[in-house]
């Protein structure tokens, strides 16, 4: 899975756009791994078009990536897909 690098300032907003599937695949985003929460919290999450966002808060200076997981349901262990975002906060 490739990496993205979002650069952003103390107290910013990012987002994280992931596209979704169709309800009838099952397919579910979610944070697969634990990220920094000293670094960015997330603050929210919806549905914007074909997309899921998850929307982040620049907590304090750092780096720490965000990976998200496209699995069948929330609880399965083998990802279809992977997303990696590399926040650095400044």
């Amino acid at each position: 899975s490739k990496e993205s690098v979002v650069r952003t300032h103390v107290g910013s907003l990012v987002a994280v756009a992931a596209p979704t599937r169709a309800a009838s695949t099952g397919l579910v985003w979610r944070v697969a791994r634990p990220f920094d929460a000293r670094v960015v919290r997330q603050v929210g999450e919806g549905d914007v078009g074909r997309s899921v966002v998850l929307v982040f808060r620049a907590a304090r200076r750092g780096t720490t990536t965000v990976v998200l997981a496209l699995t069948k349901g929330d609880a399965s262990p083998k990802a279809v897909a992977a997303l990696r975002v590399q926040i650095r906060v400044a």
